[in-house]
């Protein structure tokens, strides 16, 4: 099986860099500031699933096939990991939890953060986030430009109302990988609903 390389970043170190102006955070990392917010002794390698593969097709077309055995670095300036993991203290009313929470807050502002992962400066927006990363405290930022293409392929380009996800997103995002030419109606004819 292929793994890839996705570095995990430290959501205090990146928050160290933060910089404030009218009551607003943003975050412009060079590339040194970086490479020290990448968790130290993190494997930095994930092994393949179904975002990256469709990652991968949205990257280089849906002629694109992933080789067994083989680590792909495509990804490395694409997508990352943020740990937020033992940075908040729910009851805390201090200055510094006060400033964790307005930077954390910040991260998540449309314009995103920007950092450099050697192939220059790029925009990342929060993205997707599994159960297990979720309960480790992760979350995933993906380069701004491929948000909104990664968001469709992942819901099959439907567009939904009023429903409960948790019913029906987990099974779209797990499908092992969608095949290029999926689409909602495919969906449906193989399940059999629309709902």
């Amino acid at each position: 099986m292929a793994t890839y390389q996705i570095y995990e970043l430290s959501a205090r170190a990146v928050m160290s860099y933060a910089a404030e102006q009218d009551g607003v955070y943003t975050f412009a990392l060079n590339r040194s500031a970086t490479e020290h917010c990448k968790v130290p002794g993190a494997k930095h390698e994930q092994d393949s699933c179904a975002m990256f593969h469709q990652l991968m097709y949205q990257l280089h077309g849906e002629g694109w096939r992933e080789r067994s055995d083989e680590k792909v670095t495509a990804l490395s300036d694409v997508l990352f990991y943020m740990d937020f993991a033992g940075i908040f203290d729910r009851r805390g009313t201090g200055r510094t939890q006060q400033a964790r929470r307005e930077k954390a807050r910040d991260m998540f502002r449309p314009e995103g953060i920007t950092l450099d992962f050697g192939s220059g400066l790029h925009r990342y927006v929060a993205f997707e986030r599994s159960a297990s990363m979720s309960r480790q405290s992760r979350l995933s930022f993906i380069r701004a430009e491929l948000y909104e293409p990664m968001r469709q392929r992942i819901m099959l380009n439907m567009e939904l109302d009023r429903c409960q996800l948790s019913k029906r997103y987990p099974a779209m995002v797990s499908c092992s990988p969608v095949e290029p030419g999926w689409t909602a109606s495919a969906l449906t004819k193989n399940t059999g609903s629309s709902s």
